[in-house]
């Protein structure tokens, strides 16, 4: 598919079976499309000049999404290059499927596996994937069709209540609507200048608490007393837990008449302020989620949008793995239980250093969660500890990736 620009709402829509790659002039792989895309596994890549390709339309190209090339009338031999590739890739992921995989390090340390949704399609796919439940449901991406009244209380009602039928899930983190930046639903809102640093996530339900309780009342219907982990997301502080939690209490008693609400409260720590204030925070919520992708955009200043910004845009930057330190030592030191849900999570090149830092889960795309796995179950935890002391004395980004690559190609994956 060839397009200006891709929202995440059209890469959700997309089917996987017939859609072999998205070529944007604008966007990012780090971007909400990109990273839905990947979680489908379909190459992603901008930068390209739309109307110029169109000119190129019907000619043979190859989409690497691994490097962000695209190849027009390639060579015999680089087409028969890219099919043994692939072929590979498949081979690959099928061994892996195969495997007894468990969510467990070598020496016996427990740490869960979750699964980031983005559709309702993709909950058929947990127990192929062998995701241990659902960390992240990004509900704002269930609703792309078009029509005025697709967030009406009636519909997201019975769109809850069709994640539910899917159950039981050993966990199900459901994340409030997060509206803004580049995931922009409501067309006749003005998002500003720069829609990364205006009104978004909690900000926008706490600005407009009626679309915050309709969602609330829909779900809490819908889940007819069944356990729901409720996740604010972008949260700065502590006052913006405190309003929000006064909303959902609001909802809860408004409902206590008709359905039993069990619920637990987490906060998303996906900007510097809330990993200041972590060890505050954690005293007015149930469990902390980390996501990293906006947590590096804004702290390392480095639009994810903005496929110029990918060399500044550093999961491995020192900055990063020293507040992941200090999210984890908070939530701990409080007794909460903390998952990463961010893209790191489902890169097994991290997988030693996350259960190094002590994280109790990881959350990742899907069709990761094997590969994942597999590294998990390769790795002793006292060592990871050890690798993550070593790679915290680092103090730049190049060697970081350095240290974490030898590591990974020592488990052969």
């Amino acid at each position: 598919m060839l397009s200006k620009e891709f929202s995440p709402s059209q890469i959700a829509e997309a089917p996987a079976h017939t859609v072999t790659g998205f070529i944007a002039n604008f966007g990012s792989p780090t971007a909400h499309a990109g990273l839905i895309a990947r979680s489908k596994g379909i190459p992603f890549i901008a930068h390209f000049d739309e109307q110029v390709l169109q000119e190129e339309e019907g000619a043979v190209a190859i989409i690497d999404g691994f490097s962000g090339k695209l190849i027009l009338h390639p060579l015999e031999e680089t087409l028969e290059r890219y099919r043994e590739k692939q072929i590979r890739e498949q081979q690959k992921n099928e061994e892996v499927f195969n495997l007894d995989l468990r969510s467990i390090t070598r020496d016996g340390r427990s740490i869960a596996i979750y699964a980031n949704i983005d559709t309702i399609a993709d909950l058929a796919e947990l127990n192929r994937f062998k995701g241990d439940g659902v960390g992240l449901v990004r509900s704002e991406l269930l609703f792309f069709e078009e029509g005025k009244n697709r967030f009406s209380e009636e519909s997201q009602q019975a769109l809850y209540a069709k994640i539910f039928e899917r159950g039981p899930f050993d966990r199900l983190v459901f994340r409030v609507f997060d509206f803004g930046g580049d995931k922009r639903f409501y067309s006749d809102f003005d998002d500003g200048v720069n829609p990364a640093l205006s009104l978004r996530s909690i900000r926008f339900l706490l600005r407009f608490k009626e679309i915050f309780r309709t969602q609330l009342r829909a779900l809490f219907t819908a889940a007819q007393g069944k356990k729901i982990s409720l996740l604010i997301p972008f949260v700065a502080d502590v006052e913006e837990i405190l309003e929000a939690r006064e909303v959902v209490d609001q909802v809860v008693e408004e409902l206590k008449a008709i359905v039993a609400v069990d619920l637990e409260i987490g906060a998303m720590i996906e900007m510097p302020s809330a990993v200041i204030l972590c060890h505050q925070i954690c005293d007015h919520v149930d469990f902390l989620s980390v996501g990293t992708n906006d947590l590096i955009q804004y702290t390392l200043v480095a639009d994810r949008q903005n496929a110029s910004m990918q060399d500044v845009f550093k999961s491995t930057h020192p900055s990063i793995i020293t507040m992941l330190k200090m999210i984890v030592d908070a939530a701990h030191e409080k007794n909460k239980p903390v998952c990463i849900c961010g893209e790191m999570a489902s890169n097994p090149l991290f997988t030693p250093l996350l259960i190094g830092l002590g994280f109790d889960a990881l959350s990742c795309s899907m069709r990761y969660i094997p590969k994942v796995k597999k590294i998990m179950m390769a790795v002793d935890s006292v060592e990871a500890q050890t690798l993550t002391k070593e790679i915290l004395k680092l103090r730049t980004a190049t060697d970081i990736h350095r240290l974490l690559a030898d590591v990974y190609c020592q488990y052969q994956i």
